[in-house]
């Protein structure tokens, strides 16, 4: 009797390789470290009321109005519990950012409950096509090809593939976005989508008709990794595009009727690229080589330096570019 009691605050999602798996506990006294509380007891000291599980049914039940389709509606069941346990983690501020979607219809119930967790959470909304004017919720649009969000300032992202405009090369910035210790929920039918972001570790739910829930989290080692991972990527190209206008330099430099301000301008480009990445590189001296190069080049323009001043330094810059 008591289980079967029990079994009234539970709520499970399919998982996607059979069986229950528990999404959130509204009776478990020692996860709930938010401001809302889990119950309240009356003046006399009888009546119980359940506050986070009013809550959190009162929230389902909104999703039943809010989105018509059966299969869609179940994800976000599903997701809405997910981001109300990961509320109840920490009393701290959280920002939570929602990536894509039709509409907001999904989270409508759950923008309204977020700060009862904790006062100063917030809810962003980020869609390429759709503009809601919302209270309860900062909208923004840009388009995804565009997309620029500063690292380790979320800590939860909903990625809301419904209208499908979601980029399978959106991941490692959307993970760098994270916090470490962030989660990454995905709600999505694409295959590609659903390789591409389920990360280490995750765990997939069925919402029916070929979509599924996926819950993924970056730990703290994982997202320097990655970082590390991002920026030596960075690094080569950068260095190839210094390789490439150095190259090029050199061989106009010597063409008669050159260009010189305009090789000028390629050599300052090339420093600058030099500048930006040489703390990330073995060799000593492409700093220094980098200014003698453009310094000849600059003699050569003023009318005291010579091509072969230029050539050798820039031979030399770019032997140890390419050794890097």
């Amino acid at each position: 009797m008591a289980d079967q009691a029990r079994e009234y605050f539970r709520y499970y999602g399919e998982a996607i390789e059979g069986g229950k798996k528990l999404l959130l506990d509204t009776f478990d006294l020692y996860s709930n470290h938010s401001a809302l509380p889990m119950h309240t007891v009356g003046e006399d000291g009888a009546a119980v009321d359940f506050v986070l599980d009013r809550e959190i049914k009162k929230l389902l039940h909104s999703l039943e109005t809010a989105v018509s389709d059966s299969s869609l509606r179940q994800g976000y069941q599903m997701i809405n519990l997910m981001l109300a346990a990961f509320c109840l983690r920490k009393y701290k501020p959280l920002k939570l950012l929602h990536l894509g979607g039709r509409t907001s219809a999904g989270f409508l119930g759950f923008c309204q409950l977020l700060p009862k967790f904790h006062p100063d959470n917030r809810m962003y909304w980020l869609t390429p096509t759709c503009r809601e004017e919302r209270a309860d919720c900062i909208c923004m649009t840009m388009p995804f090809e565009e997309l620029l969000l500063p690292q380790k300032t979320f800590d939860l992202i909903v990625l809301d593939d419904t209208d499908e405009y979601l980029l399978p090369s959106l991941k490692e910035h959307l993970w760098l976005s994270l916090r470490p210790e962030g989660q990454l929920i995905l709600l999505s039918r694409r295959r590609e989508m659903q390789q591409a972001f389920n990360g280490k570790g995750a765990e997939t739910y069925l919402a029916g008709d070929g979509w599924t829930v996926s819950q993924s989290t970056i730990s703290a080692a994982e997202h320097e990794a990655m970082a590390a991972d991002t920026w030596d990527s960075a690094v080569k190209t950068i260095q190839q595009e210094a390789i490439e206008r150095i190259q090029l330099v050199q061989r106009e430099v010597t063409v008669e009727g050159a260009d010189i301000d305009a090789l000028l301008q390629l050599a300052d480009e090339a420093e600058q690229f030099v500048l930006l990445i040489y703390a990330s590189l073995p060799s000593l001296e492409v700093k220094y080589l980098a200014n003698e190069w453009k310094r000849a080049l600059l003699d050569y323009r003023l009318g005291w330096g010579q091509v072969d001043k230029i050539q050798q330094s820039g031979n030399a810059l770019l032997l140890e570019l390419k050794i890097a």
